[in-house]
């Protein structure tokens, strides 16, 4: 394996700090938001859904405007902005609108820096060492979101119950520190990449925003069957939000929810990680397999689970499903998407993963209300195991490379 650039251990240390200080704000704000600011089941998952839509479409947006200006750092600095800017408003204020403000600011910043940090990490690694790269990232990111997670637990554990409700300003204002640690290593230690192929001394002025978007048409058949396979695999995904909800129904622990994150955390770090080395030596379709035969004991498991321990364990195999999903899809599409039209590529492949996991939250939430969540396990299951079969029979190769 080669020996990865200084970048990709600096975009890891952008993303630790950030993921740390967002796995508070994810963990916290839906009881915030319901029981301090008084909003409604439907009224959050309102919310949720918007801002969501937001940062889905800031995606394509910030892949186009990648493409436009080929400079990444300066979409990544007002995207890591913005979210760092979120943080102190949740701290500050209880106001509904502010909030709003605050959770939107959040997700768009989120579906800019997407988009540019995914194709600056193709942008600075050899086409044989991506697999490693994304793996490396990822696992960063989710080692900070275990590092978050750990603190939160750790912290309300040895807190009496009642002491959450006046210490929400407190854990948004070290989510707030966090992010903006986050933001100076962006600031300090991230560059933006720099070729000496002269095929590659492409300037933005040279770029006009209708050539950005014939990028759109120029993609090939190649591009458009790994966003087609994404958006099926993902239909087969759902919010670890239902898992909590499974585990509390049944046993009534609601400390679970941080240790069931721990679980997942960890084993998705040791996968990106471990599956980025492997994945120029398997085959794509053998790493798919990996991820399908995961999700589907996952699966299994949640149906039948009875004990904490049960959930934990389904949880663990949820975790390396998520890292085969965070590491094969983008790295198959930095292997055959050029310099020029990486970040139109990476903001398609966001958007349509994003709607379908919309499609994939409300039907099993509707399945959840009605009391038929080891069915929708199983639509779970057979939908991976669809997206597994198109993807055996598919043409891809890893035969192109740019």
């Amino acid at each position: 394996m080669k020996k990865l650039a200084p970048q990709i251990f600096a975009l890891g240390l952008v993303s630790f700090f950030m993921n740390s200080s967002t796995i508070i704000v994810i963990s916290l704000s839906p009881l915030y938001l319901t029981q301090i600011v008084g909003l409604t089941p439907s009224q959050l998952g309102l919310l949720d859904g918007l801002v969501e839509f937001f940062s889905w479409t800031s995606r394509l947006f910030a892949g186009f405007l990648c493409d436009k200006v080929l400079k990444r750092k300066k979409i990544l600095l007002p995207a890591y902005a913005l979210i760092a800017l979120s943080r102190p408003l949740l701290a500050m204020s209880s106001k509904f609108w502010v909030l709003a403000s605050a959770r939107t600011m959040d997700r768009v910043g989120n579906g800019l820096g997407a988009t540019a940090r995914e194709a600056l990490v193709a942008d600075t690694t050899d086409p044989e060492a991506r697999g490693s790269a994304y793996g490396l990232r990822q696992s960063m990111a989710v080692l900070g979101s275990l590092a978050g997670a750990i603190f939160l637990s750790m912290s309300l554990t040895s807190s009496p119950s009642d002491s959450l409700t006046s210490n929400y300003p407190t854990y948004f204002w070290i989510s707030s520190l966090l992010a903006l640690i986050s933001f100076c290593c962006l600031v300090f230690f991230v560059h933006d990449y720099k070729s000496n192929n002269k095929k590659d001394k492409v300037t933005a002025k040279n770029i006009t925003w209708s050539q950005v978007f014939q990028n759109v048409k120029e993609l090939g058949l190649y591009h458009w069957i790994v966003i087609a396979l994404s958006f099926i695999s993902t239909l087969a995904l759902f919010s670890s939000s239902f898992i909590s909800i499974m585990a509390f129904k049944v046993t009534g622990n609601d400390s679970l929810m941080p240790k069931l994150m721990i679980a997942q955390n960890i084993s998705c770090t040791f996968g990106s990680y471990y599956l980025g080395r492997l994945f120029h030596r398997l085959q794509h379709k053998s790493i798919l397999f990996i991820g399908t035969l995961c999700l589907i004991i996952a699966n299994i498991i949640f149906i039948f689970s009875q004990t904490e321990m049960h959930f934990l364990t389904g949880m663990i195999f949820w975790g390396i499903q998520i890292s085969v999903a965070q590491v094969l899809w983008p790295t198959l599409l930095s292997q055959n998407t050029h310099l020029k039209n990486r970040g139109t590529v990476f903001g398609l492949f966001y958007v349509t993963s994003g709607v379908a996991f919309l499609l994939a939250n409300a039907l099993f939430g509707k399945m959840y209300e009605m009391g038929s969540s080891p069915q929708a396990l199983i639509v779970s299951s057979i939908v991976a195991t669809i997206a597994l079969f198109m993807t055996v029979i598919s043409p891809l190769n890893k035969k192109h490379a740019i």
